[in-house]
This record gives structure tokens, C-alpha cells and sequence, in this order.
């Protein structure tokens, strides 16, 4: 092992992907030990409690084999953690993987998020040269209170971290007016000061939460985004039974996940609670919750009659994309091939498929919502082409939450547009009924200028 930085992680069969995946994560390949499975049966008595701060394990190990690393590193080193990860949906069973030894499983790349975030809260040595940052919602900071720790602000063109706020000083009212004018909702700290934040929002004793006891907003959050990552494993999962049992206990977790942290109150706060949920970074559940939350919020504002239909179609609309090749998603589309986009424009059918296989009843506004949620206005959609009158209401909705959502977070190389231009940014691409738009319009108060006149 090298004599510069320790090995703190091991790696056991772990494919090309989710090697790539590791080391953008710890910035820093000689921390990690990578070894195929006669390594790994020759060494592994050495090991004990405290030689990594984490295994990961990958989809290059048969099942038995993956088994069997579980159960001898669980039986050497009993307390430390032990990871899966794979690209292949039909490797992914976490119930039986964490039933043989495994504490946590992903399926990449819709996991690869909370998988970055979990190597990053495993990891306690400072030999990795990346900073690894932690979104925070900006509503659990008090104006005029102290924290001990830094915030940052992300500038998606630039690709950078820019410090906010420093620490031990008072997040000054000013701060918070100067975020609330470019319509931010969130910051960022860095993962070591992640517990001082979670306890400075515990002494605020604010009580932010919809329907789920008191908590942060940031909690509230995360909460949402593990709730539907752990209904997306069990869809995934293929252990799971695909029976109408099974496919019962799914959208009875649906409709909690709708009641406990999307709808339940929002009746009274939705426009804050949009503001709130605005900004972060695209990519992992992080889409799926903004897009059920963006849904519900533009229903409940427009009158529409089922909310928690849109709120459930919103963090099941892409839930085929999970086969979709990542590196294919983060290219512009003018770069795909024919077959690329012919099988995207074949996803929401697709999604739609999965929730059938699975034997998920929906409603009929659900599959609406999800089979029309990139047909266009003007005709110009997919994958039926259809056009004015004859997309669902909850179609437009969904593509709307959709767009707004895309248009209002960051991504890297990419402008984050606030929520008055992203409105009016979709309302020039054609995508949208005028009607609907003219109502969501009426949602947003106008931004003023610097003379302090309302904008036209």
C-alpha cells in the first residue's frame, strides 16, 4: 500500500462505471484499492475492523460471489460498512443483498447521487483532494443568528463553489434579503461541517414541517428523496414479488409519500413552498421529488382538481430512465443517435409499462400525466405528436413542473433562471396551453427593477 495516503477504501470487482463514480467522488485514486476476487481470497484474513473506512463491492462478482465477500468481510470486520453498486437492473435485489451482509445498495446510474453522498459521510480521512459539498435549504437559516459554519453559493456556469457566508460570524438579514432577490432556496456546506448545521437548525426550534413532526426544511427534503428512492427500489428490486399484493403496498407508499411531505398543508403555503423547493443541483431524486412537488403546487395554484395525482405521476414519470444511459442524458440531444432518441421519445410509455409489470393501479390522471408529459401544445411533442385540446390538463401540468424544474436548477455550463423567467421562457417554446400559462403567470409576482418599479 502506498506510504503517502492509506487505502482507506476497498474495492472488489467493481466495473468500469462505478470505479469512475468512486474516484470523482474521493478525487484521489490512490486511496482506493482495487482488487478482483483471487486478491481478495488470498488477502482477506488481514483484514480487520479499521483497515478501510468502507468495501464497495460490484456487479463484476457473480451472485454467489457477491454473497460470499458480504459475509466473510462482515464476519473479519463486523463494523464496517460494506457497499454494492451496479448498472445492471437485474443484479439490483437490495432486499436479499442487505439480508447476506451488504448495508447499502445502488442501482446506477439513478442512484449514483445518494451513493456519491453516502462514500462521502463513510470517508474520514483528509488525504482526498476533492471537497465534497452538501445542498441546504436557505428557510432554515434565522436572519441576524450565528453558525459556526461556512456556506457557499454555486455558479453553474462557472462550475464553482464561491464562499457566502463565514463561519462564526451572523447570517446577516441582509444575506438573506440578497438570496431571496435572485430567488434562491438553497446554499451549500461542506460535508465535515454537515452535523454543525444539522444542529444549529435543532436549536432553532423551527417547526417547518408538512405533515411529517417538526423538521428542517433540508430534512424534509431528504426525507422526500429517500422515501421515493426506497419505492423505487422496490419497484427495481427483483426479489420483489409482481403481484397485485405487492403492487398495492407500492402506491400505499405513493399515497404516504404524497400525504407526509407534498400536499399535506400545502394548501395554505404553496407559493413559499415553491420558492423553497427552487435551486439545488439536478440529478439523483433531487428531479423526481422537485418535478412531484412542482406538479402537486402548480395544481393546487391553478385549481385543478387532484393534486396528489400529479404530486404521484410527478416522481413516477421518468421512471424508466433508469435504463437510459447516462453518459446518453448528459449530452445535448442534437448529439444522439436516431435510435437514442427514438428510444427516449419512447420513455413515458415505458414508465408507464414498469408501473403495469409491477401491478401498481393508478388512476387514470396518473397515466395521463405521465403518457402526455412531453407532448407539446403546438404538436410538436412526443411521442403521439398530439396537439392542443387533445393533451390531458394533467399532461400540460406535469410538463410544465417538468420544464420549470429543469429551467431553475443548477447544472453545470447551464444559466439557473428564476421562477418569472423560467415561466416565461416556457411560454415562448409553444409546449404550453396560453390558458394555463396565463393562470401560473399570475402565480409569480413580477420582479422589479433597481428603481424599484415593477418590471413589464
Amino acid at each position: 500500500m502506498s506510504s503517502e495516503v492509506k487505502q482507506t477504501i476497498l474495492a472488489v470487482c467493481i466495473s468500469d462505471k462505478t470505479k469512475e463514480v468512486l474516484i470523482n467522488t474521493v478525487g484521489d485514486s490512490s486511496m482506493v484499492r482495487l482488487v478482483d476476487m483471487d486478491t481478495f481470497s488470498d488477502e482477506f484474513e488481514n483484514y480487520n475492523d479499521g483497515s478501510f473506512d468502507f468495501v464497495l463491492c460490484g456487479s463484476k462478482l457473480d451472485k454467489d460471489g457477491e454473497i460470499e465477500v458480504a459475509q466473510i468481510v462482515r464476519n473479519q470486520c463486523p463494523r464496517t460498512p460494506i457497499l454494492y453498486a451496479t448498472e445492471d437492473k437485474q443484479r439490483f435485489a437490495p432486499k436479499v443483498q442487505i439480508k447476506n451482509g451488504f448495508n447499502y445498495c445502488y442501482l446506477i446510474p439513478v442512484d449514483e447521487s445518494p451513493f456519491k453522498n453516502k462514500m462521502s459521510d463513510l470517508i474520514k480521512s483528509d488525504d482526498r483532494k476533492k471537497r465534497a459539498f452538501r445542498s441546504i435549504r436557505i428557510v432554515d437559516l434565522e436572519a441576524d443568528s450565528e453558525v459556526d459554519f461556512d456556506t457557499f453559493v454555486y455558479l453553474p456556469l462557472n462550475k464553482k463553489y464561491v464562499k457566502f457566508s463565514d463561519a462564526n460570524q451572523n447570517f446577516s438579514d441582509k444575506k438573506v434579503k440578497k438570496l431571496q432577490e435572485k430567488d434562491y432556496g438553497s446554499l451549500y456546506v461542506e460535508q465535515k461541517d454537515l452535523s454543525k448545521f444539522y444542529e444549529y437548525t435543532a436549536n432553532q426550534l423551527k417547526d417547518i414541517s408538512y405533515g411529517a413532526g417538526p423538521m428542517s426544511a433540508t430534512e424534509r427534503e431528504e426525507k422526500l428523496q429517500e422515501s421515493i428512492r426506497n419505492l423505487f427500489g422496490d419497484i427495481f428490486d427483483q426479489s420483489t414479488k409482481g403481484d397485485y399484493e405487492s403492487g398495492k403496498e407500492m402506491i400505499n407508499t405513493c399515497q404516504k409519500i404524497v400525504s407526509n411531505y407534498i400536499t399535506d398543508g400545502a394548501s395554505d403555503n404553496w407559493y413559499n413552498q415553491i420558492i423553497a423547493t427552487i435551486g439545488g443541483q439536478k440529478g439523483g431524486y433531487n428531479h423526481a421529488a422537485n418535478v412531484s412537488t412542482y406538479a402537486a403546487l402548480f395544481a393546487i395554484g391553478t385549481q385543478h382538481s387532484n393534486p396528489e395525482d400529479l404530486a404521484m405521476a410527478g416522481f413516477l414519470h421518468d421512471i424508466s430512465l433508469a435504463d437510459f444511459p447516462d453518459e446518453v442524458l448528459n449530452k445535448p440531444q442534437e448529439e444522439w443517435t436516431d435510435e437514442q432518441v427514438t428510444a427516449y421519445h419512447h420513455h413515458p410509455q415505458k414508465s408507464l409499462n414498469i408501473i403495469k409489470e409491477r401491478k401498481m393501479i393508478v388512476s387514470e390522471s396518473v397515466e395521463k400525466a405521465i403518457k402526455h408529459h412531453h407532448e407539446k401544445f403546438n404538436g410538436k411533442g412526443f411521442p403521439e405528436k398530439l396537439q392542443a385540446m387533445k393533451i390531458s390538463m394533467e399532461g400540460q401540468i406535469l410538463s410544465l413542473a417538468d420544464q420549470f424544474d429543469y429551467l431553475t436548477s443548477e447544472q453545470e455550463g447551464k444559466k439557473r433562471h428564476t421562477p418569472h423567467e423560467a415561466i416565461e421562457v416556457i411560454a415562448g417554446n409553444g409546449s404550453i396551453n396560453p390558458q394555463l400559462i396565463s393562470k401560473v403567470r399570475k402565480l409569480f409576482p413580477k420582479p422589479e427593477d433597481d428603481s424599484g418599479e415593477k418590471a413589464s
